[in-house]
């Protein structure tokens, strides 16, 4: 007995497949602006990966590992949204404290995302929890200067560029994607990738924003807002 015992365990273990290699994607992105400039602050490009065949590692979302989450907050401070481009997982809940000595009004019109937190005092703040993927556009009910934009998302796959244009995807398995990326003036784009079993090289991607028109938004009451500056003309 005492001979065939290792022979049994070597068997079990042999029956157990090799699971493939998680692989981290590098690159860097570049954005090309009117008269084909590249754009010195290459920041707040978001990228993320979707399989092919829509198989998603579970669990997602990720659970908390500690008992007190970290919390996620878009702040408001000096009329503006802070930080301006996030990247949450579905079913976070990203709370918007107000940080300037004047009332603001937080609200979004994006599709099953969309909420309104009416007027709050400096000091206040409101929280939304975001069941849905996708890209939730965010303002101010006052002041038009403040945009901003949460990106929820239904994969694990993600990141944010540098200043200098560059990214991580880590854990990624072996398989087939669409390679999205998002840019504020360029909106959306993809291209297929395909992952193997080692990490693949460093990648250049261009952001095409030439074609990108300025307009202004309308109030959550779809009117034209009061005129408050010329950094209204943003959008």
């Amino acid at each position: 007995m005492k001979n065939r015992l290792p022979a049994v365990v070597l068997s079990a273990f042999a029956l157990v497949p090799p699971q493939p290699r998680a692989v981290t994607i590098t690159g860097r992105v570049e954005i090309l602006d009117k008269g084909d400039l590249k754009r010195r602050d290459a920041s707040q490009v978001v990228l993320w990966m979707e399989r092919r065949d829509g198989v998603v590692p579970q669990p997602w979302p990720p659970t908390q590992k500690t008992e007190r989450p970290v919390p996620v907050k878009m702040a408001s401070k000096d009329k503006r949204f802070q930080p301006g481009v996030m990247v949450v997982p579905v079913g976070t809940e990203v709370s918007f404290p107000n940080f300037d000595p004047i009332f603001h009004n937080v609200f979004s019109l994006s599709g099953d995302n969309r909420f309104d937190l009416g007027l709050y005092k400096s000091g206040k703040s409101k929280s939304v929890s975001f069941r849905k993927p996708g890209l939730v556009r965010v303002y101010c009910n006052i002041h038009s200067q403040m945009v901003g934009f949460i990106h929820v998302m239904a994969t694990p796959w993600s990141a944010t560029t540098s200043s200098d244009g560059t990214f991580v995807i880590r854990d990624v398995p072996a398989g087939t994607y669409l390679l999205k990326s998002w840019e504020e003036k360029a909106g959306e784009a993809s291209r297929e990738l395909t992952v193997g079993a080692v990490d693949p090289p460093w990648m250049r991607l261009t952001i095409d924003a030439r074609g990108f028109v300025p307009k202004k938004h309308l109030n959550k009451f779809g009117k034209q807002y009061t005129a408050e500056g010329s950094d209204d003309e943003r959008y």
